[in-house]
C-alpha cells in the first residue's frame, strides 16, 4: 500500500539496540526484522508502543506457547527497563489465566522493596485494584476485559 492508507511513525528510543532482531534485505531495502523475544521484551517496557496494556496482553496469548523465555530474560536484563518488562510480562500472564513459563516467574519476582507497577497508565484506569504481591504489580486494569481482549 502506498499513500495516506499506509503510515509509519518511527520512534526514538535512546537505549534501542539491533540485539535480537535478523537484518534482512527486502525489495531492495535493509529492514530489521525483530524477533518475537525482542518483541514482548520492548513491548511489555512500553506498553504504550502496542496498543497499551490491552495490545501487549494480546501480543502475550499468541506468543506465549511459541517464545523462548530465556531469551526474553537475556534480552530484558540488557534493557534499561528490563525489570519492569519482566514483571508486567509475568503479571499479565497471570492475570490471563496462562501457566507463567518458568524462566519469566523465575526471573520476574519482585525484590524485596521493589516499588509497585501499575499494569495500566495510572492516569488513564487509576490506581486501585488488586496486588499481585510476587511480581509487585497493581492490577489496576479489569481482568475480565482483558481476557474477554485476547478472546477476540
Amino acid at each position: 500500500m502506498h499513500g495516506p492508507a499506509c503510515r509509519s511513525r518511527l520512534v526514538y528510543l535512546r537505549t534501542f539496540t539491533l540485539e535480537g532482531t535478523e537484518q534482512k534485505t527486502l525489495h531492495g531495502f535493509p529492514v530489521a526484522i525483530v524477533s518475537t523475544e525482542k518483541l514482548l521484551a520492548d513491548a511489555a517496557a512500553l506498553p504504550a508502543r502496542v496498543g497499551r496494556i490491552f495490545g501487549l496482553a494480546r501480543v502475550i496469548d499468541r506468543a506465549l506457547d511459541v517464545t523462548d523465555w530465556k531469551r526474553v530474560i537475556e534480552l530484558g536484563e540488557k534493557s534499561t527497563r528490563g525489570r519492569v518488562a519482566l514483571r508486567r510480562l509475568a503479571a499479565t500472564v497471570e492475570i490471563l489465566g496462562r501457566p507463567v513459563p518458568r524462566p519469566l516467574a523465575a526471573h520476574a519476582v519482585a525484590a524485596p522493596g521493589e516499588s509497585p507497577l501499575y499494569l495500566g497508565e495510572r492516569r488513564v484506569f487509576g490506581s486501585r485494584g488488586p496486588r499481585l504481591d510476587r511480581w509487585q504489580v497493581v492490577a489496576n486494569v479489569d481482568a475480565d476485559a482483558l481476557r474477554e481482549e485476547v478472546a477476540r
